[in-house]
């Protein structure tokens, strides 16, 4: 559920207690553009979701890799995991359709974006990537951050993204 910081978590709740007594399998994930924690554990646990966005933790990757501050910043969010008492699953991710794309965030620097992967596939939660990281789709904000897959470029990350994965997987 997009933008579910401007709903009722009330209603969310009871959308899906009425889905699952109708039968119907849900998995209601939600994106809260919430860089506070508690806030953020708020909004899930109200709303009975099953999963969540961490902005909190995409604020902190973004800022220690792309922004280069000091490694502290990634230390204390992580450290805030103390206060998801929710058991709400926590998506992680580097970029979406309303950020910047990490290439660009990263100033284009494919170490950057190389270390921001491996981060991502190694950190706790379910990591979660947006189309197109593979090739190293670039873009600030609207429209270049939602422009479409180049399908016929070179997709330099592919393969290391494959290995990421096998790599959590076998973890």
């Amino acid at each position: 559920i997009d933008a579910i910081g401007h709903m009722e978590p009330h209603f969310v709740a009871e959308l899906r207690t009425r889905l699952r007594e109708s039968n119907v399998e849900t998995w209601i994930l939600g994106e809260d553009f919430q860089g506070d924690p508690v806030a953020l554990e708020e909004t899930a646990k109200t709303a009975q979701l099953d999963a969540i966005f961490d902005f909190p933790l995409y604020y902190a990757l973004t800022d220690t890799l792309c922004e280069r501050q000091p490694m502290g910043r990634l230390a204390s969010t992580l450290s805030l995991d103390r206060v998801y008492e929710s058991g709400v699953q926590r998506i992680t991710f580097l970029d979406n359709h309303d950020l910047p794309r990490i290439a660009s965030a990263c100033s284009a620097t494919p170490g950057r974006t190389r270390l921001a992967l491996h981060l991502l596939f190694s950190l706790r939660g379910t990591p979660s990537l947006t189309y197109g990281t593979e090739v190293g789709l670039e873009g600030m904000e609207e429209p270049e951050n939602r422009a479409s897959m180049p399908w016929d470029s070179p997709m330099p990350l592919t393969e290391e993204i494959r290995q990421l994965q096998s790599f959590r997987q076998q973890g």
